[in-house]
């Protein structure tokens, strides 16, 4: 981090009616100071730490907190809720944690802490002091003074010796162990001096043990308490010890190429700048740069120096500390400074920016003009001082005494604009009461003027034309001229040319040669340099061509068309439509009165203002601020507005108001880095917060339908660039464009449809250069179960489920009809065809008998009859099942009853007919209750024919998963030994009625013996 800005602070005092600079005091950062008035939890910030994202991690006596430039996040955890002394990462990406003795791992997307448990004793015989460091090769280790070193185990559990990759020797009071990889060496400093353990041999080498002859050893001044050690990157070891004898320390920087001691530490001594300090620290930066940092102190070592850091005048910008605890310089190379005053930054190392500030004393000071002369001296022309003049380095020009020979009273001193005439060594200097003094270069001699035209009225302002001629303005409003044949001579001519009704506060010559004269309250008037007549007046409140306001303070020729003008706001004026454009804002909020402008690089406008420095790009429309992140002054009150301002002929800028003076590269603001991309800082569901790290894990952030409003935070994490990008961000899904925001200001989305988004955000530079990738976040709104595509599958399903089974039951009932009119059809073939030919047959036979007796003729008759009968009944039966109004098992019942009685009784059979009450509430279809109804009457016409019973009891019961139909009778029974075929089982009736209880699935028994009567049971289960 080298020195690269020469930021001087110069003390003007007036004395014995002199003018002269006091001594170089200090260098000088331009700071930015963070506090608990931007959202640190404390103001004792105690550590520093930068993730691979860029996040900016802050440790301070409160807690654990990540800021990423815009806002602060503490993690609600109850561990990190106290002094978080150190914060580092080791070889893995682990963020360690050290608070007071108590160490352990801090998950950054999880917000979760691990404590790592201390296998050793760690109470030290004196004061405490602990030190989490890391080794060349990314291990971590716990230092405890006076006691030991302790290493992490490989998961981080623990911490012990017994990982330690060396055996630490037993001294008194250990201080510090360094890790030296060149070589190959753990340098361990205590109380009883230095010493080094060797990582190949493991032995120690100290003052008492010395076999290479070490000249770091070999010293005596290095036998007993030495207090730091490091080794920069040039192999230059730095030693802090103490001196008792001094009461104070002493500091040494042996460089190891020569072998020698340098005086590199000069400057160390006086750290303090006259106080106690103590010593916490060495450390460096990525270009070589040593700092040395503690207790009321904090020093950078340059060109073999090391300079206090500290403003010695506390200021809005200036640093203010009683402890250093840590420096850290982020992957932008600003340094962040943790001290007990708040969390500083400072980014003077990458823009080489020059800063004045003259010492405000009673007296008014003010800086009114500047000019940078033919030989690069640097003018300033103050109120009240008179003119200072400096080298192109900023140092005072004492050889040039301007005041050696002419009182700097109320006419001199005060100073309102300077200008040299082109090709001229005379510097033309305008003062108060009409006093004109020209200084000549070449002769250092000082001529005094004071022409009665001017009337003593103070000269505002001098310019001059193209042709060569000078136009000077005064407070009185006169505008005069002084034609180039007379600007030499030594008697000055000036001629009146117009006199405005009030004082002229800028004269400007734009491109084309015209003059433009501002005058205050009065507007802007264009003046014809040749005639000397008014051509053109614009003012406030005219249609068009208003201005912005009537006091136009600088006038800034931008293009051959086109006048940039400082008023109440930024004014553009387009010198040939008269059209004038108003810049007012930035970011909604006002820019505030436009002192001063000047053009920078390319098509850049620098404006300073009441709230601050602004640059815009006239093509692009792109309005810009800067403020202290960015290495210049922010206006804090009006001491630091700057009112004047120059081009040098490096292409600087300078800016000048009231104590301050900055000069500054305009080519270093230009944004060419492209923006970093944007990261998510925040997710709100609800106003919930979400842990977005773990989110962002996620392949998709998955959200109920009832949780469809959420606030999405971003930011490209860029410190170096705050304010000065642009964001534009979409929701696909939602939104059919870009949305665009000059601040990562959070997004809120309400009441967003169920559907699959993708939020996309980009940032945008300045200069119109975008973040490399787009970040991309895919949100899942949920549908409610009843619109999910699973919901609406089983829908689908279902459905099809549902029409199959009607289709199916559709189906089964065509089948069943099927099987009926079939049944029905071989019914009505078996019983009443074959009655049918029964009767038909006897009928053939009777008619082919030639006579037949009375006998015969009843007998063919009888069974004609008889068949008739049984065709009748069994067309009885088909008839009554398949009758929609049988359909109920109490009709079923009834036809049992009227079964039974209409055969048993005509035979003088006794019958008991029982049906219990449950019966009657059961349902069978018609098939089965036909089947049913037939082995029933099956088995009562076989009783009726065969049993030659007296008694029969028929039983209708239901069990608990099944149906139950019992018939017994008291008859002569049968042998079941017969075969089913002999007439003697009573034909095929009991054969037909097993195949009915096999359609039922149901199971028929029959129980019979000789004489013993008959049991028929027919057990149907239930479906």
């Amino acid at each position: 981090m080298g020195m690269k800005a020469k930021e001087w602070i110069i003390l003007l005092c007036i004395s014995s009616g002199s003018l002269f600079t006091s001594s170089l005091l200090a260098q000088e950062y331009i700071y930015n100071h963070l506090s608990t008035k931007d959202g640190l939890l404390s103001n004792n910030i105690l550590s520093l730490w930068q993730d691979k994202r860029g996040f900016l991690w802050i440790g301070s006596e409160s807690g654990l907190q990540r800021y990423d430039g815009y806002h602060f996040i503490a993690p609600d955890v109850p561990a990190v809720r106290r002094h978080v002394d150190q914060i580092l990462s080791d070889k893995k990406g682990r963020m360690w944690l050290r608070m007071g003795k108590t160490v352990g791992i801090f998950d950054p997307s999880t917000f979760l802490f691990r404590e790592t448990k201390i296998n050793e004793p760690v109470n030290p015989p004196g004061p405490p002091i602990y030190d989490l460091r890391l080794d060349s090769e990314g291990r971590v280790y716990f230092l405890v003074s006076g006691v030991g070193c302790f290493y992490a185990s490989e998961d981080g559990q623990m911490l012990s010796g017994k990982y330690n990759p060396f055996t630490l020797p037993n001294v008194n009071g250990l201080l510090g162990v360094t890790d030296d990889p060149v070589k190959k060496r753990f340098w361990v400093n205590s109380m009883e001096g230095l010493g080094y353990i060797d990582k190949a041999s493991r032995q120690y080498h100290s003052f008492s043990y010395n076999p290479l002859h070490h000249p770091l050893l070999s010293d005596m001044r290095f036998n007993s308490g030495v207090i730091n050690f490091f080794i920069d990157s040039r192999r230059r070891y730095w030693l802090t010890t103490w001196n008792n004898a001094a009461g104070g320390f002493d500091f040494y920087c042996f460089d190891e190429k020569t072998g020698t001691f340098s005086h590199d530490t000069s400057g160390l001594s006086a750290a303090g700048k006259g106080s106690y300090f103590e010593v916490n620290r060495f450390t460096q930066f990525n270009d070589t740069t040593v700092l040395m940092y503690g207790i009321n102190c904090m020093s950078m070592q340059k060109n073999g120096r090391f300079t206090d850091l500290r403003h010695p005048v506390q200021s809005s910008y200036s640093l203010q500390f009683s402890v250093i605890n840590q420096v850290l310089e982020d992957k932008e190379h600003i340094l962040w400074i943790a001290s007990d005053d708040g969390l500083y930054n400072t980014m003077a190392n990458l823009r080489s920016s020059q800063h004045l500030m003259l010492e405000q004393n009673r007296e008014n000071l003010g800086i009114n003009c500047l000019l940078e002369d033919g030989e690069r001296n640097i003018w300033i022309g103050t109120w009240g001082r008179g003119i200072i003049v400096l080298d192109s380095a900023l140092l005072p020009r004492k050889d040039i005494n301007l005041y050696d020979r002419i009182p700097l009273d109320g006419n001199h001193n005060v100073v309102w604009d300077i200008h040299q005439p082109a090709g001229s060594a005379e510097i033309w200097i305008a003062c108060q009461k009409g006093v004109l003094l020209i200084y000549d270069l070449f002769k250092n001699s000082m001529k005094t003027f004071q022409p009665a035209l001017f009337n003593s009225s103070a000269i505002r302002q001098i310019t001059e034309d193209q042709q060569g001629n000078l136009w000077l303005g005064l407070q009185n409003g006169l505008l005069a001229s002084c034609r180039k044949q007379h600007a030499g001579s030594a008697e000055l001519s000036f001629q009146a040319v117009h006199h405005f009704k009030g004082l002229i506060s800028k004269l400007t010559v734009d491109t084309e040669g015209s003059l433009w004269v501002a005058v205050a309250g009065q507007g802007l008037f264009k003046v014809d340099v040749t005639s000397g007549r008014v051509v053109k007046s614009l003012k406030a409140g005219e249609e068009r061509t208003s201005l912005s306001g009537n006091e136009i303070r600088d006038i800034l020729p931008l293009t051959d068309s086109l006048l940039a003008l400082a008023g109440d706001v930024l004014d553009l004026l387009h010198i040939r439509t008269g059209y004038t454009e108003h810049i007012s804002s930035y970011n909604g909020v006002p820019i505030g009165k436009v002192y001063a402008l000047q053009c920078g690089a390319g098509h850049d406008c620098w404006l300073s203002t009441s709230n601050g420095m602004y640059k815009y790009n006239y093509q692009s429309g792109s309005l810009i601020r800067y403020t202290q992140w960015d290495g210049l002054i922010t206006v804090f009150n009006k001491r630091f507005i700057m009112e004047s301002s120059i081009r040098l002929r490096n292409g600087h800028l300078a800016f000048g108001g009231n104590q301050n003076f900055v000069s500054f590269d305009p080519a270093q603001y230009k944004n060419i880095i492209r923006p970093a991309d944007v990261q998510i800082t925040g997710f709100q569901v609800l106003n919930n917060t979400l842990p977005v790290d773990s989110l962002l894990r996620l392949k998709n952030i998955r959200l109920d339908y009832t949780a469809n409003s959420f606030t999405i935070e971003f930011a490209s994490l860029s410190f170096t660039q705050l304010e000065k990008l642009t964001y534009e961000y979409k929701l696909e899904g939602a939104d059919k464009d870009w949305t665009g925001v000059k601040l990562p200001t959070p997004v809120k989305y309400s009441q967003i449809a169920p559907g699959t988004y993708d939020f996309l955000v980009r940032a945008k530079s300045s200069e119109e250069i975008y973040s490399g990738n787009i970040t991309r976040v895919r949100i899942v709104i949920l549908p409610p179960f009843w619109k999910s595509y699973p919901f609406f599958t089983c829908i689908v399903l279902l459905a099809g489920a549902l029409l199959y089974y009607l289709h199916r039951m559709k189906l089964k009932r065509v089948l069943q009809v099927e099987q009926v009119r079939s049944k029905l059809a071989r019914d009505l073939h078996d019983d009443i065809g074959s009655t049918l030919s029964t009767i038909n047959i006897l009928s053939s036979i009777a008619l082919q008998q030639d006579k037949l007796d009375d006998g015969t003729s009843k007998n063919f008759m009888g069974k004609i009859s008889e068949s008739t009968s049984q065709m009748m009944e069994s067309m009885d039966d088909i008839i009554w099942s398949i009758n929609p109004l049988n359909d109920s098992i109490g009709k079923v019942l009834a036809r049992m009853k009227q079964v039974a009685g209409g055969l048993l009784e005509s035979k003088g059979i006794e019958y008991n007919f029982e049906a219990e009450e449950a019966v009657k509430q059961l349902s069978f279809n018609m098939e089965w209750r036909r089947e049913i109804f037939l082995i029933y009457k099956e088995a009562i016409n076989n009783i009726v024919k065969y049993a030659n019973c007296t008694q029969v009891d028929v039983k209708l019961r239901k069990r608990e998963h099944a149906f139950e139909l019992s018939i017994c009778d008291n008859g002569i029974g049968f042998d079941k030994a017969v075969k089913a075929d002999s007439c003697q089982v009573r034909g095929n009736g009991l054969v037909n009625m097993s195949k009915r209880a096999d359609a039922m699935k149901g199971n028929l028994q029959i129980s019979s013996e000789k004489d013993g009567g008959t049991q028929i049971f027919l057990t149907i289960p239930f479906t």
